[in-house]
């Protein structure tokens, strides 16, 4: 249970944030019904994942000129790219730091976190084990490990709140099965 104290205090960043999203369509097909279509809100800037659990034991050994690189890398990522271009010009010129301190922290980086492609020149695989701007699950699905099961929920139907902003997508007549061993319809009445 909160302390008085924690319920009355708020987050003073969050007086002025301002988060531009937009609606991302998620459709999902289930076998003999067809497709369910369901919508999300989804944060509009870009961004780049970092994983925390190995990032955390990264960044204890890393010199500070490194960390630096390691923040540039992630704010340079391209969707759903898992390489990124690293011109030693670029970076100096860009970060203000001497040849030396960029050849260091390329260095201190290399076979972890960025490692060479034998094609391109100048050009780098990221580590998606630390970072990935994307969807890891879907650039990688060979490389899933599923944790747990999923949660099945049912909802009553007071449960369930509709509103103009958040009206569910219908397809009058289809059927989709209940996982709890009723039909569900989704026609015009929504029962």
């Amino acid at each position: 249970m909160k302390k008085k104290s924690e319920l009355q205090e708020h987050n003073p960043f969050t007086e002025s944030l301002i988060i531009k999203a937009i609606w991302r369509e998620n459709k999902s097909y289930i076998q003999h019904t067809g497709v369910n279509v369901s919508l999300s809100l989804m944060d509009a800037d870009p961004h780049t994942s970092v994983y925390t659990e190995r990032t955390l034991s990264l960044f204890k050994e890393l010199n500070g000129s490194a960390k630096d690189m390691f923040i540039w890398v992630c704010s340079k990522l391209t969707y759903g790219q898992d390489y990124l271009e690293i011109r030693e010009g670029k970076y100096c010129e860009e970060m203000g730091v001497s040849r030396p301190t960029f050849q260091s922290a390329r260095n201190a980086l290399l076979n972890r976190v960025i490692a060479p492609r034998k094609l391109r020149s100048h050009t780098y695989y990221i580590n998606p084990s630390y970072f990935y701007r994307g969807r890891r699950v879907e650039a990688y699905p060979n490389n899933i490990l599923v944790k747990s099961a999923p949660k099945m929920v049912k909802l009553e139907d007071d449960d369930i709140k509709v509103s103009g902003d958040n009206l569910p997508l219908q397809v009058p007549g289809m059927e989709i099965p209940d996982m709890f061993g009723d039909v569900a319809s989704l026609g015009p009445d929504r029962t």
